[in-house]
């Protein structure tokens, strides 16, 4: 009689384990655990693929480029979690460069082909308990201990320089740029990633109290020259592009790490996608 009852919930509990992870469950999950529903006007959507398509494995990634699609393929990783775009503009829309352009044709057919899905995570991790971009820009850093107000760090280094080539080096950014004396003493640093735009940037370099903010992208004739009128009108605060990827990418890395134990039926992973750029020695 014991046996006849233990055979029934044990095919329950096999079918339940077998049913199928689709997309809409991966992402629905994200959004409960965080509770930060997609807003209307948001980029976080389906750029590839559709909602029911089966999960067999997540992987993040600042940006999903063909190589970090490959890579993702190759691992058995078929839902592509993207902080930034997949085809070269804000909104991903193929037809940006023209309706048959080959690049985002060929691009297309492998995702296609390959039965992968490609899903938009921008807004969401930065609107979540925690934004969870900057959390993992900060322990890339190590810097948490520093923390003296949101993205606001007491400097652990005395001069610029020394904080230019620490980023330098823990980035194995070559492409990093500054606007200041390297000589220039510094005491509390402030933090912008990813590309906010002059508005804002400008809004954080004129922080009181800060004595240079890292940035992640900007245009050269906006927050750059800014910066280098006020410090010729005798200001104090220098300012340092670190490049958009080497930014935001550690976010995502934090984001698979909180996937792991938040979907742990199928394997997630952190595909890098790295700095494209480079400078000749």
């Amino acid at each position: 009689m014991k046996l006849i009852l233990t055979i029934p919930v044990f095919l329950i509990y096999c079918c339940s384990l077998a049913q199928t992870l689709n997309v809409r469950a991966v992402v629905n999950r994200m959004i409960e655990d965080q509770q930060t529903p997609i807003q209307k006007g948001a980029v976080d959507t389906l750029i590839v693929g559709t909602w029911g398509q089966e999960v067999k494995g997540i992987a993040t990634t600042f940006m999903a480029t063909f190589d970090v699609i490959k890579r993702a393929q190759r691992q058995g990783l078929n839902l592509v979690l993207t902080h930034e775009p997949t085809f070269y503009n804000h909104l991903d829309h193929r037809e940006h460069y023209g309706e048959a352009d080959p690049l985002v044709l060929e691009k297309l057919r492998f995702i296609e082909e390959n039965n992968m899905v490609i899903f938009r995570y921008h807004d969401l991790p930065h609107q979540a308990h925690e934004d969870m971009i900057n959390a993992g820009l900060v322990e890339k850093l190590g810097w948490k201990e520093f923390e003296i107000d949101k993205m606001v760090f007491q400097s652990p280094f005395k001069k610029l320089s020394e904080l230019s080539n620490f980023l330098k080096d823990h980035f194995g950014a070559t492409t990093l740029r500054v606007v200041g004396d390297p000589e220039m003493s510094i005491t509390s640093i402030g933090i912008l990633p990813g590309a906010y735009g002059p508005k804002e940037q400008v809004k954080a370099y004129k922080q009181p109290g800060i004595d240079v903010l890292i940035v992640g992208e900007a245009r050269e004739w906006e927050t750059i020259e800014y910066a280098r009128d006020a410090l010729e009108m005798g200001g104090h605060t220098a300012l340092i592009v670190l490049g958009h990827a080497d930014s935001e990418e550690p976010g995502m890395e934090y984001v698979a790490d909180w996937l792991e134990q938040l979907v742990p039926e199928v394997p997630v992973r952190f595909v890098p996608a790295g700095n494209p750029l480079w400078r000749p020695e």
